[in-house]
């Protein structure tokens, strides 16, 4: 169970999982003496991420989904005070256990991760909240909004022809619901990208969108 929570785990949210709680301590303390976890802060932590891997392998995946989903709601409820603190390991947990809520969260998270400036990490989330308001079929403002936010987070990190490709879609998604005013926020997001001095700079092309 610790290997799905991640390389470093806490031990209230594992107590939680498995309704032990001082019979837990001993199993803890046998994967201390075998050199497979070690105290981290207020958490322990696999000794080495392969570890973590290998254990995290051999749980069948119909088993993992069950407890990632779990764990997303033990954070949930431990956290309730923290919540934007913890959005990007509880939309994680909710996407790897294929739960729309991780909609919500991964938004929550990339919001943040943009005000910080955190622009790679802000991609993340925002294109996972993508992925699954697309196939939740969400209201399409959210969707646009989703790639524009996807489109700036690549733009700011420098990865110019994924922010063209997210705004390519855009204009795809606008075009394939019929509406022109999607249409025209994706070439309007475009022609910047040929009008600037980056490796896309074509000014004919910009002159042309």
């Amino acid at each position: 169970n610790a290997s799905v929570i991640g390389r470093s785990f806490d031990l209230r949210v594992l107590k939680q999982l498995t309704n032990l709680n001082g019979g837990f301590d001993p199993q803890i303390q046998y994967l201390r003496e075998a050199s497979l976890v070690e105290p981290f802060r207020e958490e322990y932590a696999f000794r080495h991420v392969l570890i973590q891997e290998a254990a995290y392998d051999s749980i069948l995946i119909k088993k993992r989904t069950e407890l990632h989903h779990r764990i997303a709601e033990t954070l949930e409820e431990l956290h309730a005070n923290r919540i934007e603190e913890f959005a990007p390991l509880i939309a994680y947990h909710f996407y790897a256990a294929q739960d729309s809520r991780s909609l919500k969260y991964d938004i929550l998270a990339g919001e943040k991760a943009a005000r910080l400036f955190a622009n790679a990490e802000a991609a993340v989330h925002f294109s996972r909240a993508l992925e699954v308001a697309k196939r939740n079929k969400n209201e399409s403002e959210l969707i646009v909004k989703l790639h524009s936010q996807l489109g700036s987070a690549f733009e700011l990190s420098g990865r110019y022809e994924q922010a063209l490709q997210n705004y390519d879609e855009m204009q795809t998604f606008g075009r394939e619901s019929g509406n022109k005013s999607i249409e025209m926020l994706a070439l309007m997001a475009k022609a910047p990208m040929y009008s600037t001095f980056t490796r896309l700079h074509d000014s004919a092309l910009s002159e042309q969108l």
